[in-house]
């Protein structure tokens, strides 16, 4: 089973940009971020410190898996029934293809 999410920037990049846009006085649209990434959620977990992370894999990580914060994962789109919303597995289908016309 392959749920698609897309993988909110780390806190520290957020933070950044949001220094810069204070700084020049303007507000830029999060939603139109370059540095959301799509991704392939494998599996969840929890360390026994109640922390949770999430491997997830995909050409942003150049098909490595790799271990992230839960609070980063966004909009799964696997829906119910076990379908994929259509509109967002294009997005995801297209970002493959840009990644792989970039030779990534």
């Amino acid at each position: 089973m392959i749920i698609i999410c897309r993988l909110k920037p780390d806190h520290n990049i957020c933070c950044s940009c949001i220094d810069e846009q204070v700084d020049a006085g303007i507000t830029k649209d999060c939603d139109k971020c370059k540095q959301y990434l799509w991704v392939e959620l494998i599996q969840l977990g929890a360390t026994i410190f109640g922390r949770d992370y999430a491997f997830v894999t995909g050409p942003s990580t150049n098909w490595t898996i790799e271990k992230v914060d839960t609070k980063r994962i966004g909009c799964c789109v696997r829906m119910a029934d076990g379908t994929y919303d259509k509109r967002t597995l294009q997005r995801f289908n297209d970002y493959i293809k840009e990644d792989a016309s970039a030779g990534g």
